[in-house]
């Protein structure tokens, strides 16, 4: 796969994920009115689902325009092959 076709398929990722956090995120808000709780608890809670909802998607919004290697050096780190060079990353 070329390094284009790499970062269309992460890119693609990323997005997929913004959209699946937004259904969940927008289906916790709308839970909202059906709970027992006073104005002041629910205003409490909406706020921490609209923050956590923004910090989440503003990383993967960031990080689709993040560097390739940098992405895949994190893959490879994750998957327990310890540090790379960026030779290493590139296959050589």
């Amino acid at each position: 796969m070329s390094r284009e076709d790499q970062r269309r398929t992460v890119r693609v990722q990323r997005e997929e994920l913004i959209k699946e956090l937004i259904a969940t995120y927008s289906k916790a808000f709308d839970r909202l009115p059906s709970l027992d709780l006073s104005e002041r608890t629910l205003a409490k809670l909406a706020q921490l689902i609209i923050n956590s909802r923004e910090a989440a998607i503003q990383v993967l919004e960031e990080e689709i325009e993040a560097p390739l290697n940098y992405i895949f050096s994190q893959f490879l780190i994750m998957r327990g092959r310890g540090k790379h060079t960026k030779s290493s990353i590139n296959g050589r």
